[in-house]
């Protein structure tokens, strides 16, 4: 049963990261990609001690496969920032967690896993809750012929608008966890955190090259320890 409290320790820990990527979104930055590029470069301070005390090798190809995934894994990053700039952070830090009905797919498919009924019921659960969550009433369908509002149409049942980017959110992270799993059975946990953070700096140097981002890092780390310790 050590696998549910980490996995516990794990939604606690990203969900608190949810609230304070909202706050600093709201009070930090007003580019989803700069802040990304900040996240993307306080990361490589994490991978220091993990060179110094635990060490790294390079073992082909699972090395570079983990620098690959790393460099996707900022594109979820994306859709997630762009999610929670549209809809409030309790309902995303939710939303979040319905990528896992895509990883039970792959899993069947690429490892050849069989779900118990429990799992597959939990799966319904997860896309439930997230219909339930994202239920929006609007107020009217607007017609777009003559700009009425008309009244049979009121009340008409919308969906959050971060359903939409929260899909490719959720592919996209599906995929990067069944890579994980792969990677997992060649080389060990430091490894992949070490190969995949650099993966994630091949991808962040290019967006550094836009001058309005690099204006809105400087900005952001020129707040000090209050912003970069969050």
């Amino acid at each position: 049963m050590d696998w549910l409290i980490f996995a516990f320790l794990g939604t606690v820990f990203f969900s608190g990261a949810g609230v304070l990527d909202k706050l600093l979104l709201c009070n930090c930055t007003n580019d989803s990609k700069a802040y990304i590029v900040c996240q993307a470069l306080v990361q490589q301070i994490f991978v220091i001690p993990v060179l110094l005390l635990a060490g790294v090798e390079f073992t082909y190809p699972e090395s570079l496969i983990a620098m690959l995934f790393g460099c996707l894994q900022i594109f979820p990053a994306f859709f997630y920032m762009k999610a929670l700039q549209t809809e409030e952070a309790s309902k995303v830090s939710a939303m979040e967690y319905v990528y896992p009905v895509f990883v039970f797919i792959g899993s069947i498919f690429l490892f050849g896993e069989m779900l118990s009924l429990k799992c597959c019921a939990g799966g319904l659960l997860l896309i439930l809750g997230t219909l339930l969550l994202s239920y929006k009433k609007d107020g009217c369908l607007f017609n777009r012929t003559n700009g009425s509002c008309p009244k049979i149409l009121a009340g008409v049942i919308a969906l959050s608008p971060a359903i939409k980017p929260f899909f490719s959110y959720w592919v996209l992270t599906a995929i990067y966890y069944l890579s994980l799993k792969y990677l997992l059975t060649s080389i060990d946990e430091w490894d992949v955190y070490t190969w995949s953070s650099l993966g994630t700096m091949v991808v962040v140097i290019p967006l550094m090259g836009k001058q309005s981002i690099r204006e809105e890092v400087k900005s952001f780390f020129g707040r000090g320890s209050f912003a970069v310790g969050h």
